[in-house]
């Protein structure tokens, strides 16, 4: 399939001047490949280490519907009871919604937003709920704080993807001076 591709002339034949011949072996290059392959990684690392610092959402939720018949509950009056609840207790944290953001000096905020709601079918049609809002804000003060210390990771990516870069382009450069 990739003969196809190739330059061919009126007669079928396939013509390659310098300039093509340099650009296809370019291509080929298993070092250009390697090349290549170093600078999206570092790329990447770069889009990693910024994603810290965005805003991050997370939620997550639980649903329970319970019947108790007449006969398992002493004898009494049937029940069942359907339940939202995105928040549980304060130790089960998957259990809301939330907001999470990193500051450049290390502080941490979190906004969580909790919402439970209860329905009673048997018996009188009733729900209860309750809401919660919670923002929390944690700046460390001492060791790991500061902006030079928080930006580290993200200026090492930085450098390692320009020295990528720089590397691509003198790769590049080399490789039309050595054939040319």
């Amino acid at each position: 399939n990739w003969q196809a591709h190739l330059p061919r002339n009126a007669r079928g034949e396939v013509e390659l001047d310098l300039e093509t011949a340099v650009r296809l072996g370019l291509l080929e290059s298993p070092r250009y490949q390697s090349e290549l392959e170093d600078l999206y990684l570092s790329a990447l690392d770069v889009s990693f280490e910024r994603f810290r610092f965005d805003a991050q959402f997370f939620g997550g939720s639980q649903i329970f519907y319970t019947a108790d018949g007449k006969f398992r509950n002493g004898g009494t009056t049937p029940r069942s009871d359907f339940v939202v609840s995105p928040f549980v207790s304060p130790f089960s944290s998957p259990n809301r919604v939330r907001m999470q953001r990193l500051n450049t000096t290390g502080g941490t905020l979190v906004a969580g937003f909790a919402n439970s709601l209860m329905w009673q079918f048997a018996g009188p049609d009733e729900y209860t709920s309750s809401t919660i809002f919670d923002f929390t804000l944690v700046q460390p003060l001492l060791r790991g704080a500061g902006r030079t210390r928080i930006m580290e990771r993200l200026t090492i990516a930085e450098r390692a993807l320009l020295g990528n870069v720089r590397s691509m382009e003198r790769f590049r450069q080399g490789y039309y001076l050595y054939v040319a």
